[in-house]
């Protein structure tokens, strides 16, 4: 019976491995929309984002919405700007607004902008240099979002954020032939969820928490 389950397994992976050759050749290991990992705050980033029950005010939009709930104004906002080496500004805002003293909850208002400054862009070609230029251009990024936190109860609350989230990477010049060329789009728009939750426990200052981002 092991020998039998032993050679089904080794069919299988041998199957998945001709499938994968088979399939149209793409470029792997990349990802985008990376400015959505930068820490907009200061003391988040001291502490290595462990910051789920911290309670960050109108920051926790960007961690664990639900800490929303520890704001104790009606109003509550932050600004954050970031220079990153070259040249790039990340800024971030955040706006928390608790009406009716919170009976209704905690509504907030986030917005994330990247400005990475102007990019030489570049083609391999068959010259002294090595390439060709193809002109300037400017990536951008950027994500709003509406986000919503409330007590339950006095040890447990709850809260989440939804963000559309954009980012544009210039054009890419794709050659088709080898004497001629097609400029491609590389912008993406998809939403993003945030979630999270925050259990105290009411044993001095000890809290559970929990929280899903850029989902």
């Amino acid at each position: 019976m092991i020998k039998k389950i032993f050679y089904l397994g080794f069919v299988f992976v041998l199957m998945q491995s001709l499938a994968a050759q088979a399939q149209e050749n793409q470029k792997l290991a990349q990802t985008g929309l990376q400015f959505l990992s930068v820490e907009p705050d200061a003391r988040a980033a001291a502490l290595a984002r462990s910051v789920t029950t911290a309670g960050l005010r109108s920051n926790s939009l960007f961690f664990n919405p639900s800490g929303l709930t520890a704001i104790d104004s009606r109003f509550d906002f932050a600004f954050n700007r970031f220079e990153w080496i070259a040249g790039i500004t990340h800024n971030a805002f955040s706006l928390a607004f608790r009406p009716w003293q919170g009976n209704y909850g905690v509504f907030g208002l986030s917005l994330v902008s990247v400005d990475y400054g102007a990019i030489v862009g570049t083609q391999r070609a068959d010259n002294e240099q090595g390439y060709i230029k193809t002109g300037d251009f400017s990536p951008s990024a950027f994500a709003l979002g509406l986000g919503y936190a409330r007590a339950i109860s006095d040890k447990f609350s709850v809260g989440g954020q939804i963000r559309l989230v954009r980012q544009d990477l210039g054009q890419s010049r794709i050659p088709v032939t080898d004497s001629t060329t097609t400029n491609v789009g590389n912008e993406i728009s998809p939403v993003s969820v945030d979630f999270g939750t925050v259990y105290k426990t009411g044993l001095k200052s000890l809290k559970f928490g929990m929280y899903v981002r850029n989902f």
